[in-house]
């Protein structure tokens, strides 16, 4: 028969941790995983689902392959500057600042984090994937992405944004492409739009259904004001 002070002599019994003391540690593991990764030369992918920091590393400004951060409770990217693959964040639901962010080499997809603003980042190389339209309103300083579909959100405005492959603005309350210099597709189907810029160059294909232009201006009138469309124009 097992008495208690043999088990307590045998330390059978091992208390457990708190729930603060497991996050603590595993802050620890984190942070070394990250500083390791940074003495590695910042190259391929840094995974950090579930992470409790508030902000990453200042010392971490680039990543060569993908960040994830699915999950965590970061609210900014702090001094990273450049990512080289993809941005997954899914779930960061206090995610508030990408910080010193300018560059994404592929796609973004914040699925279920709330984005008001692309903020200083200038070249997203891919897609934004499922994110909350609902809460963006601002492009930022954005000047190329791959692919984004910005129906339903609260843009007002293209901002700096010069070049796109692929640009869905249906159904926006917006009358001017302002910078916009060039773009593969180009669907602004039911939106306010009322001129297209003389020097804009359309590569394959630019739905204008249900827009001013399409009732004042017929395919042959806006060819003539905008030379460098090249692909279809649907009505």
């Amino acid at each position: 028969m097992i008495k208690l002070l043999d088990i307590l002599e045998s330390k059978i019994l091992v208390p457990r941790r708190s729930p603060e003391e497991r996050q603590k540690n595993f802050n620890t593991i984190v942070n070394k995983q990250i500083q390791q990764y940074i003495k590695d030369g910042s190259e391929g992918d840094l995974w950090l689902d579930n992470i409790s920091f508030k902000k990453l590393p200042d010392e971490l400004t680039t990543i060569g392959g993908s960040l994830i951060i699915n999950y965590s409770e970061l609210e900014s990217l702090n001094n990273l500057q450049s990512i080289g693959g993809n941005l997954w964040m899914v779930q960061c639901k206090n995610f508030k600042s990408f910080g010193n962010l300018e560059y994404i080499g592929k796609n973004l997809r914040p699925l279920a984090t709330p984005l008001k603003s692309f903020d200083k980042i200038k070249y997203i190389g891919g897609e934004v994937l499922e994110f909350f339209k609902s809460s963006l309103e601002s492009l930022g300083d954005l000047e190329f992405v791959g692919r984004i579909n910005l129906n339903n959100t609260k843009i007002k405005s293209l901002g700096n944004l010069t070049k796109a492959k692929d640009l869905v603005l249906s159904w926006l309350p917006i009358e001017s492409l302002d910078n916009l210099k060039e773009v593969n597709n180009l669907h602004l189907h039911g939106s306010l739009i009322k001129s297209l810029p003389p020097d804009l160059k359309v590569k394959k294909y630019i739905n204008i259904g249900k827009t001013p232009l399409s009732e004042k201006y017929t395919e042959e009138e806006i060819r003539q004001m905008v030379p460098g469309i090249k692909g279809k124009i649907a009505y």
